[in-house]
């Protein structure tokens, strides 16, 4: 009794989905939304930090759905704002809005910067291979994406003997 009583004091949400909801072809067509709609963006670095800060409330389900809504990830964002030239970001946004959950992961490790240049760089031991991720993420930005890239071998240091050296 105490259930259906509970159940019967919600009201009942409904809303129209498109017909294509949860069709690949949905994710498409809000790609190409979402493409048109960066591209009338202005890549002015304090346009975008208000814009971005405009759309952080809105965002919020969004965001922990895909795993960015952590303040430190909201940091990180902030940065490549500051950071990355406005092409290269919207570039970057319009490769993980096509196909999210395949291009999350694979990134290289580091961002490189300073005032004039920037790159990216993956850094592995002598023994440590390319992932899956990391080979298809250098793979599209060899062919699409075409960010500076360094791929980095650090390699232990032999301890040389103390007579000599």
């Amino acid at each position: 009794m105490a259930i259906a009583a509970l159940v019967q004091s919600f009201a009942a949400v409904w809303t129209r989905l498109p017909d294509d909801f949860g069709k690949p072809v949905y994710g498409v067509r809000r790609a190409a939304a979402i493409k048109d709609h960066l591209r009338t963006v202005i890549g002015e670095p304090d346009q975008l930090r208000r814009l971005f800060d405009l759309w952080l409330g809105p965002s919020e389900d969004l965001r922990q759905y895909l795993w960015g809504h952590r303040s430190e990830q909201i940091q990180v964002a902030r940065q490549l704002i500051d950071i990355l030239p406005f092409g290269s970001l919207l570039e970057m946004l319009l490769y993980l809005v096509e196909d999210y959950w395949a291009r999350r992961s694979g990134w290289p490790d580091l961002l490189i910067f300073n005032e004039k240049e920037f790159f990216f760089a993956e850094i592995k031991s002598e023994r440590d291979k390319l992932g899956k991720n990391q080979q298809r993420w250098l793979r599209d930005n060899q062919e699409r994406l075409q960010f500076p890239f360094k791929l980095v071998e650090v390699r232990r240091m032999e301890h040389q003997a103390e007579a000599g050296t």
